[in-house]
């Protein structure tokens, strides 16, 4: 069973009320250094303008933030969230470079396709209407988005984010959030099966090990590591877009020969009621649902 990211957040979030994580666009949990500063603003200088750290209504003050024990930005927060769940406890980040997860000499952390913005974030796993907002569940975590910036949804209508100067707790109906979707999976699965060493990681929220490179080169070279499972084959579908005059059975009569298959349609691609400017493509396919609308320029796919 997967460990609950939202109280992995919570818990994280009290154990560090008194030591402010600052936020530091481009981080993504290094101890903060004025090296560290100086680097990424050489690397997102549109983002760290002279005086960022300098004025506290922008970003956070250097005094502060160099006391602090760890930094990053707010998809960092999340990324950071789904290392622990991963049995990974990436504080402080070993090294100044955020895409730098590195196991043994390879770069597993851009492999998992973990190094994407919060608008990526939003197209890829999200974009959902925030009327119809899901409160999270231990085994499904909620992330909150609107333009350029994302947060951990803990439910009963509050939200942990990295929004300047620092991680805070904040009223969801304060915030002008404008979408929402399910934090993924896989990157925990990527990283504890694939990777094959998150299950040997102190994970504790506060103390511990620290990093990957804390585990001694002997733990997998004393005897050859175990074969990793093979995942799943991946479900393939036949698309359809919808036209006007389509129904669930005409669609399904025409991708499976058979109308009654109606059930066994998935959406692709959804819209939020055939609004315009509300298509999102699906991060997995969703069951279609009988009696449900289909509208003009949905897709939905049958199984191959």
């Amino acid at each position: 069973m997967p460990r609950d990211i939202t109280a992995l957040g919570i818990a994280l979030y009290n154990a560090y009320k008194d030591d402010p994580i600052p936020y530091c666009y481009g981080c993504c949990g290094q101890a903060p250094s004025k090296a560290l500063f100086a680097e990424r603003a050489r690397t997102y200088p549109q983002f760290w303008a002279k005086d960022t750290l300098a004025n506290p209504k922008k970003r956070t003050p250097e005094a502060i933030a160099l006391k602090a024990t760890f930094c990053c930005d707010c998809i960092g927060w999340i990324r950071i969230l789904c290392l622990y769940d991963a049995k990974v406890n990436p504080l402080p980040w070993p090294q100044s470079n955020t895409n730098c997860y590195t196991i043994k000499g390879k770069n597993w952390y851009n492999i998992a396709a973990m190094d994407i913005s919060a608008n990526q974030m939003r197209d890829n796993y999200g974009g959902n209407p925030m009327r119809t907002l899901a409160e999270p569940t231990n085994s499904q975590a909620v992330f909150v988005s609107m333009n350029g910036h994302i947060g951990l949804y803990i439910g009963n209508g509050w939200v942990i984010e990295q929004t300047p100067p620092k991680l805070q707790k904040t009223k969801l109906a304060d915030r002008g959030w404008t979408s929402w979707g399910y934090i993924p999976t896989k990157w925990r699965d990527f990283i504890e099966v694939t990777v094959g060493l998150g299950s040997k990681m102190d994970c504790s929220v506060k103390g511990g090990k620290n990093n990957v490179a804390a585990i001694p080169a002997s733990t997998s070279e004393s005897k050859p590591a175990p074969a990793p499972t093979p995942a799943p084959a991946k479900q393939k579908y036949t698309s359809y877009t919808v036209v006007k005059g389509d129904s669930p059975w005409s669609i399904a009569e025409k991708l499976s020969k058979n109308g009654a298959n109606y059930t066994k349609l998935v959406w692709l691609t959804k819209s939020d009621g055939g609004k315009p400017n509300t298509y999102q493509a699906l991060g997995k396919p969703l069951p279609y649902e009988k009696g449900k609308n289909i509208f003009a320029g949905e897709v939905l796919g049958y199984p191959v």
